[in-house]
């Protein structure tokens, strides 16, 4: 729930009033077609990223392969998502919010689709 929380606030504090339809479809669409697989490679890409800032790299250890490896395996999926599963909400998302409500709204509906496999909703 906090997750969904934060998600939510970022996309308001990001996306205009008037672009918030569009938006809201792309984020439907995203999260209506990430599987548990894409759930759990956003995941692994996100700790490798996070793993890799110094104050980090003390409480975890990353392979010196994972960076490119989790890089590689969501930029395929982001690139599934947005040019094959939703060009059409992308489009429109893009056209009154902007590139950033891409990134926004694949990293909300990973939340989304998170805490709903765990119940959390």
């Amino acid at each position: 729930m906090k997750q969904i929380l934060t998600c939510l606030l970022f996309a308001t504090i990001t996306v205009g009033a008037q672009a918030q339809p569009a938006v809201d479809a792309l984020g439907k669409c995203l999260s209506d077609n990430t599987t548990g697989k894409d759930r759990k490679d956003l995941a692994r890409w996100l700790f490798v990223a996070m793993g890799a800032h110094p104050e980090m790299k003390a409480i975890s250890t990353i392979k010196p392969s994972a960076p490119e490896d989790s890089s590689r395996v969501a930029g395929a999926l982001f690139n599934r998502l947005i040019t094959e599963t939703c060009p059409k909400e992308a489009k429109a998302a893009v056209s009154v919010s902007g590139p950033p409500c891409l990134s926004n709204s694949v990293l909300c509906a990973w939340a989304i689709g998170h805490a709903r496999a765990y119940g959390r909703q």
